[in-house]
């Protein structure tokens, strides 16, 4: 049977479209494609309510904020590797969804240069089905998506510019949702984005994230003329870091962020999506004054204090007005020999989970979700001193 006509013949699983609508339930996600994009990973981010971009203090700061790899960090220096894992939706008791992410940093002695890195992030989602117009199943495939990326980050600080670091990211993305069921390419999808970082660090314990990612073309699966907009997000965010010591012992840090994340996409029945930098306004032609603007804007919130660079604690909250969620992470991290690091988060959004500020009814299908990193960094600086990490000053500069 030839599938290269799908569109008036078969039926897509809803199953499939439900999840991707489950996993982020703003505004662009109705209109705009590959969702793996917006995925945030990171079990300290996660644990902290989904926030990064003005901290970007470890290496998930390629996916949070690509110019934190400008700012001087002790851990990279010599290399720097973290992987993330978690399973999704456990609400639906779909055991054959998941999500991981491998990211490296490599940070350079050279001032203005500073750092490179990689990252990969991968969500599979489960065999599913295609069916015709009686129900009979037709097709099988394993629907996947990843994300390739590659950053860097600097400063100029060599030219008087100080407490200032940009960055910038190339991804190329490959979007799996029914691979195998034509002739050539039909139900995959191929694109590539940039993203753009900004980063200030102001009255010493403050910092100032300013992000425009996914800037590319638009994606299609059957034709050129069915392409669908990849979701542009712009993020801005106010962090706080400090900590103290005593009798030259490292006490504890202290870091806290705010976020604000709007997705901006524009997509039509009858023709081609708006380029990101025209749905910069057409996706906002409709709304009315600034509160309309941010009542589809998701708020991330979240804190870690962190005991003797050892053991930390974390916790946050998701806003999502749109999308009916209202989150409350949190989770924990273990730091040994001043090289090795894990960290775990958990979801509670029960169904029903209510706040009352924001009128958010949650619906619950996150609840529960959990996952964790490992990181192994500062690979070229082994010596006795890691035996006494918990007295060093924190490792996130």
């Amino acid at each position: 049977m030839q599938y290269s006509n799908l569109k008036g013949m078969y039926r897509y699983f809803f199953l499939l479209i439900f999840i991707l609508s489950a996993l982020n339930m703003s505004h662009a996600a109705f209109q705009a494609a590959v969702i793996t994009l917006v995925f945030p990973h990171g079990a300290r981010q996660y644990s902290m309510g989904e926030v990064g971009t003005a901290l970007a203090d470890d290496e998930n700061c390629i996916y949070w904020n690509p110019a934190g790899l400008g700012t001087y960090n002790y851990r990279w220096r010599g290399g720097a590797v973290t992987q993330f894992y978690e399973g999704l939706l456990p609400a639906l008791e779909l055991h054959n969804l998941h999500h991981f992410q491998i990211a490296g940093v490599y940070q350079l002695n050279v001032p203005h240069a500073m750092g490179f890195g990689f990252d990969i992030n991968h969500i599979q989602l489960g065999q599913n089905s295609m069916v015709d117009e009686e129900g009979r199943v037709v097709a099988r495939f394993r629907s996947r998506e990843t994300v390739f990326t590659l950053g860097w980050g600097f400063n100029l600080e060599d030219f008087g510019i100080e407490n200032h670091s940009f960055g910038v990211n190339a991804k190329y993305i490959g979007s799996y949702l029914a691979p195998g069921i034509g002739e050539g390419d039909e139900g995959i999808g191929r694109t590539f984005a940039f993203d753009i970082g900004y980063l200030y660090r102001f009255l010493k314990f403050g910092r100032f994230g300013l992000t425009f990612q996914n800037m590319g073309p638009p994606v299609f699966y059957i034709s050129r003329e069915e392409a669908d907009p990849i979701p542009f997000t712009i993020n801005a965010a106010l962090a706080f870091k400090g900590g103290m010591s005593l009798w030259n012992t490292w006490l504890f840090d202290i870091a806290a962020e705010i976020r604000i994340s709007r997705e901006l996409a524009k997509n039509y029945p009858n023709k081609q999506p708006d380029p990101f930098w025209k749905a910069l306004y057409t996706d906002l032609e409709d709304e009315r004054g600034i509160e309309e603007v941010f009542y589809e804007a998701n708020i991330n919130t979240g804190a870690e204090i962190s005991f003797m660079n050892t053991v930390s604690y974390r916790f946050g909250f998701l806003i999502d007005r749109l999308g009916e969620r209202f989150e409350r992470n949190h989770g924990i991290g273990i730091t040994i020999l001043d090289h090795f690091e894990f960290d775990f988060y958990s979801i509670y959004s029960p169904e029903g989970y209510r706040s009352e500020d924001f009128d958010i009814n949650s619906h619950g299908v996150r609840h529960g979700q959990r996952g964790f990193s490992f990181s192994v960094y500062n690979l070229a600086q082994w010596s006795h001193n890691d035996f006494h990490w918990w007295k060093t000053r924190t490792i996130r500069e």
